[in-house]
């Protein structure tokens, strides 16, 4: 369906980036957006049945006036629950001027993570094999890949493991 994979490192930079595969009645689309900005320094990514993406996006954009902090807790409460798969990643900077990764999916889980001065963080978002390409992602980062160059290998690498994503791909940095 998709893969989205948002990067903090070390609070000094973050990366989104998403396949751009979109399949809809059979018919595959391989330059298909799926991470957009909402306003300056804030990105919001999805996976899942576009459509019911599309709904929440609007609906969330009407509020990207308020503060980070109160943006999020309006997300978090409008997020439709649903059937079908569906995640969605927000991503940032914060009031406090630090990187964060907020994202939640169809079944009620959600992720917060701020920026840290010493770690890298990420989150990864699929409607499948998260664990598998979380290890793959990690493993890149250890074996001393580049941060665009892991989340480069490990959408390509997604593509080869499910044909619902693409190797073709979209990296924003902010």
């Amino acid at each position: 369906m998709s893969i989205v994979i948002s990067v903090i490192d070390k609070n000094d930079s973050l990366f989104i980036a998403s396949d751009k595969r979109a399949i809809k009645n059979g018919i595959i689309n391989d330059n298909f957006k799926k991470i957009f900005e909402i306003k300056d320094n804030i990105y919001f990514g999805m996976t899942g049945i576009a459509e019911d993406g599309f709904i929440y996006l609007a609906h969330i954009k009407i509020h990207k006036k308020k503060v980070c902090s109160q943006f999020i807790s309006i997300c978090d409460k409008l997020f439709p629950i649903l059937v079908e798969k569906l995640a969605t990643l927000i991503v940032g900077i914060n009031e406090e001027n630090n990187y964060f990764i907020w994202s939640k999916n169809n079944e009620g889980e959600k992720i917060m993570q701020v920026g840290d001065t010493n770690n890298i963080l990420y989150s990864i978002s699929s409607n499948a094999n998260i664990p598998e390409y979380s290890e793959f992602f990690k493993q890149k980062l250890l074996n001393g890949f580049s941060i665009i160059d892991s989340i480069k290998s490990t959408i390509e690498y997604a593509s080869q493991i499910d044909a619902s994503i693409s190797k073709e791909y979209e990296i924003i940095k902010i």
